[in-house]
């Protein structure tokens, strides 16, 4: 359990756990394609944004995923097997993290840009939304 996120998690435990075995596998699955396992780290950065994810989570999330590593793989979770995933997670950390800011930027910038035109003109020239 972490507590400073578990606010993040609107589904129980067991949903949560095949979620994660879920995007554990496409992640594996799209491992040979940069550009594929890209797209899908892109793709999940809104909903993450949303749910108040930061970069600063990604450490502890890190250390979670090596202990289920462990629990599941017991003795095939090697020194070989832990050097390749961790070289993964460093990745997908790095990728993560840019996507989150790529989101929160346009996120601001829309806001902004949408505050800007309320402030400046009259509302049934701006529209409603």
């Amino acid at each position: 359990d972490i507590p400073e996120i578990q606010h993040m998690f609107s589904s129980g435990r067991e949903i949560q756990a095949t979620k994660f075995a879920e995007m554990l596998h496409a992640i594996v699955a799209s491992v040979d394609s940069e550009a594929n396992l890209y797209s899908k780290l892109r793709a999940l950065a809104p909903m993450h944004v949303e749910k108040g994810v930061n970069v600063e989570h990604m450490p502890r999330m890190g250390a979670v995923l090596f202990q289920v590593l462990d629990t599941i793989l017991g003795p095939d979770f090697d020194q070989a097997a832990r050097a390749a995933w961790e070289w993964l997670w460093a990745w997908l950390s790095k990728v993560m993290q840019q996507t989150l800011e790529e989101v929160r930027f346009g996120s601001n910038v829309i806001s902004r840009s949408w505050n800007m035109a309320q402030d400046n003109f009259p509302e049934h020239e701006v529209g409603e939304v």
